[in-house]
């Protein structure tokens, strides 16, 4: 028994006694998976930008090296963790600003989560410290059981967040329903929880009274207890902003049916005045041939061919459905005064889905039309008129559509392709939708914004959607 007990006595007291830089430096790489849930939150924020994780794929590497330099740096010059970390969040931030394309309060909010959950999972550790080695420890860091149970609670903390990160938070960073006014203030709330948790923390070296550590634990509890609530808050959140996007989105196709229904129902009654006309000027026409009157004959032609106005084709391809967006489409960019130039070559079956194929078409040229419209009123007073072009072509399986247009002044382009007009908050719906579309068939989609002409190349694969 007594050699049981001495045995037991040898291990703690080399495990105790483990060396200080890598009890520091495994404290400090304790920030990697707050970085890494950090980073998985922006990329799915800024799905549309398909070049964002080639360019911040150095930050995970980097902060590794950095965070190894720190532990020697933090043991061997009694510099504290918390400071170090400090420090490397102000550095990080400018950073994230600059290679994600997204404002300050955003990655403010989200870098301070991060700090909430190191100092939450570092909080446990320490009491576990304190439990069992805290009277015999004479350092500022993790001994061997903090260090197990911070790897043991990063491990749960990342599978409980993982949905929420990828998911949850994301639809909630880019919803177009949350003003900036609330990004401006959100970011102080886990700011203030991390600052709680860190003057908190137990001191684990001396002496603790078994009085605190029961505070220090009911102080936890409590601050997971209200993480939980905010978590489930915000899910409620995003599902309701989830249902009001779709709510729009079902309206606004309705809108844009009703409106083609409309201009269907002026199609068909301009048909039949057309064939009145065309009746009764094959009366005159006859009456005049009869009488031999050639010189009436030829008066009568020549005022039937000054009535004569150019208007859009009726058939652009034998497509029906396509046919219908692209007649809908250029005609509303003709009332908006736009000069229109449509030439489509598809000379077999799609083996894209057309529903698809459609759905692509009328976001583009709905983007389009929206951008005519706004350069129009913004050039009112000027003498510059509009333009839509669109080339739909063929070749092989591939379906490849470009869609150039007159675009407002005030509109930026971000990483990625998607754009945003300095009027307006968010971005157009339609061009994730198109990314997704090409992604799904194999294909390719680019945006490009030169001066006040935007323009859109998307090329669908023959692949089947997925």
């Amino acid at each position: 028994m007594n050699a049981l007990a001495d045995i037991q006595s040898m291990v703690m007291d080399f495990l105790v006694s483990l060396p200080q830089q890598a009890l520091a430096t495994s404290e400090l790489l304790g920030c990697l998976p707050a970085l890494g849930l950090l980073m998985r939150t922006i990329w799915h924020t800024r799905e549309d930008d398909e070049g964002l994780r080639h360019r911040t794929r150095w930050i995970m590497p980097t902060a590794l090296v950095i965070l190894l330099v720190e532990g020697y740096v933090a043991c061997d010059f009694r510099v504290s963790t918390t400071l170090l970390l400090s420090l490397d969040i102000l550095a990080l931030m400018p950073v994230l600003c600059r290679l994600c394309d997204m404002d300050i309060w955003r990655i403010l909010f989200l870098s301070a989560s991060a700090s909430y959950l190191v100092a939450g999972v570092s909080f446990p550790a320490l009491l576990i410290d304190g439990a069992l080695v805290g009277n015999s420890l004479s350092t500022r860091y993790f001994a061997w059981p903090g260090m197990l149970a911070q790897w043991t609670l990063w491990a749960m903390t990342v599978g409980s967040l993982w949905h929420l990160t990828g998911d949850t938070l994301p639809r909630f960073m880019r919803s177009p329903y949350v003003s900036q006014r609330f990004w401006r203030n959100l970011w102080i709330i886990p700011s203030l929880l991390a600052i709680v948790l860190e003057y908190s923390r137990p001191n684990i070296t001396g002496t603790y009274p078994i009085e605190a550590f029961e505070t220090a634990a009911i102080l936890f509890v409590a601050l997971v207890g209200l993480t939980t609530l905010m978590s489930r808050q915000l899910q409620l959140m995003v599902r309701a902003t989830g249902r009001r996007i779709e709510a729009e989105r079902e309206l606004a196709h309705a809108t844009l049916q009703g409106k083609r229904l409309e201009y269907l129902e002026d199609r068909i009654r301009n048909d039949r005045r057309a064939r009145h006309d065309i009746r009764h000027r094959l009366i005159v026409l006859r009456t005049l041939t009869n009488e031999g009157d050639i010189e009436g004959l030829s008066r009568y032609l020549d005022g039937l061919a000054n009535m004569v106005t150019e208007d859009s084709p009726i058939l652009y391809t034998d497509k029906h459905l396509l046919n219908a967006c692209l007649v809908y489409y250029t005609d509303t960019a003709k009332r908006e005064g736009a000069q229109t130039d449509v030439e489509v070559r598809i000379a077999q079956d799609l083996v894209q889905d057309q529903r698809m194929v459609l759905s692509v078409v009328t976001n583009l040229l709905e983007n389009a039309v929206t951008g005519i419209h706004d350069y129009r009123l913004a050039r009112e007073e000027q003498d510059k008129k509009p333009f839509l072009r669109v080339r739909i072509a063929q070749r092989g399986q591939s379906l490849f559509i470009t869609v150039d247009n007159s675009c407002a002044p005030e509109l930026t382009m971000r990483r990625g392709g998607s754009f945003v007009s300095t009027k307006a908050t968010g971005t157009g719906l339609g061009i994730p939708s198109i990314q997704k579309a090409a992604r799904d068939t194999g294909g390719l989609a680019q945006f490009e914004l030169e001066g006040e002409t935007f323009r859109a190349s998307v090329m669908l694969g023959g692949e089947p959607a997925k």
